[in-house]
């Protein structure tokens, strides 16, 4: 009986650290976004290289989707 307790007790402490390093939620194969969540957040990053708008930059520039929803508004 302590054989099976012990075999039982492994199993489920290497079920724990499967899920912990995979990410997965226990007692299903689902994933969790634990992994994608602990990530760094790259937007700022990703909005400095592309820089200011035209629009910020050119007072003559006229945005055709704006154009477009003023135009649906009325």
């Amino acid at each position: 009986m302590a054989v099976s307790v012990a075999g039982t007790a492994a199993a489920r402490k290497l079920a724990e650290t499967a899920a912990r390093i995979f990410g997965n939620v226990l007692g299903t194969a689902e994933r969790s976004g634990r992994k994608l969540l602990r990530k760094p957040l790259v937007g700022e990053q990703v909005a400095a290289y592309y820089g200011e708008s035209v629009k910020a930059s050119d007072p003559l520039f006229e945005d055709p989707l704006e154009k477009r929803h003023e135009s649906c508004a009325t």
